[in-house]
């Protein structure tokens, strides 16, 4: 083989090459937009120290309200909120935060059955 004709496959292979590499961009660019329906928006984050709740391991989930939300909050280890004492063993309580839409409340609050 000559050395022309081995520069013009090795010319070829790179058109083609980057032939494929813009089809595999454009590719990643509509599964982008049309299945992850990429949009820019603006985001406004804001953050606030929740109150300690001296337990780790635990489960929460976030409840909406009509006005704002609560963190229900159960399980996990430690004494929980509003105890000093040190210790280990596994919480039985469920705890609750409540936000009204704008603020959180200042401390947990111990659920109890009625």
């Amino acid at each position: 083989l000559s050395p022309a004709y081995l520069a013009a496959f090795v010319d070829l292979a790179n058109q083609r090459l980057d032939a494929n590499a813009q089809r595999i961009q454009q590719l990643y660019n509509g599964f982008l937009d049309q299945c992850l329906c990429r949009k820019r928006i603006k985001v406004d984050i804001q953050t606030n120290s929740l109150p300690n709740l001296r337990l780790w391991g635990h489960a929460s989930v976030v409840v909406p309200r009509s006005e704002g939300f609560d963190i229900w909050t159960f399980g996990g280890y430690g004494q929980g909120p509003g105890n000093a004492a040190k210790g280990s063993s596994r919480s039985k309580k469920v705890y609750r935060l409540a936000n009204d839409g704008a603020n959180w409340a200042t401390s947990w609050e111990e659920v109890t059955a009625n």
